[in-house]
């Protein structure tokens, strides 16, 4: 794709091309995992906690609010670990080796973040079961993706380090998924 044409094309769409790949073999990973069981759900808090929560720290220390105003409103952080102490389940989370994000690099981990939330509404039906749908529900009936996609939009980034950081996003994810997704799981996927 050329620059002429990579410009012209919006940052959410230019972001969502080049973490295709990234996206898709997550989402392959947490497929696998049926939410509707207890020890399958317990799994995916588990792996989401190990990424969102330093994600979100690393965001904060690096400024996030300054670019995402309303970033107390979209943080998650507090709701997955009120579900994990509902579903006894253990957090532990592992060190990003970075000291900051770049205000870019926050542009695409938000992406992600963000993201994500819009699939959470679809996971969301496979835990009617359980209580601990504080993290699933986090902002579903705000409208936060419109506003975030105008916030997004409305940036003057270098559009590469906005998806290095989109996918540096997604490598946190993944690595979490490979840590705490039961490995009888990981292994069939393979």
């Amino acid at each position: 794709m050329n620059s002429e044409t990579d410009g012209a094309k919006s940052l959410r769409f230019f972001l969502r091309d080049n973490t295709a790949g990234s996206h898709r073999q997550l989402d392959a990973r947490f497929s696998l995992l049926d939410l509707s069981l207890l020890e399958d759900y317990r799994s995916f808090l588990t792996a989401s906690a190990a990424a969102l929560i330093p994600l979100e720290h690393l965001l904060e220390a690096s400024g996030v609010a300054d670019i995402f105003p309303d970033w107390p409103q979209r943080s998650r952080r507090a709701s997955l670990i009120k579900d994990c102490e509902n579903m006894s389940a253990e957090i532990s989370t592992f060190d990003l080796m970075r000291a900051h994000f770049s205000p870019d690099e926050m542009a695409g981990v938000v992406y992600v973040l963000e993201g994500s939330r819009l699939g959470a509404k679809l996971l969301l039906k496979q835990v009617q079961h359980s209580a601990a749908q504080n993290y699933l529900s986090h902002g579903v009936s705000e409208k936060l993706w419109p506003s975030f996609v105008d916030q997004l939009e409305a940036l003057h980034v270098d559009r590469d380090e906005v998806a290095r950081g989109a996918k540096f996003a997604f490598s946190v994810f993944e690595k979490a998924a490979i840590l705490h997704v039961p490995e009888m799981i990981m292994s069939a996927a393979e």
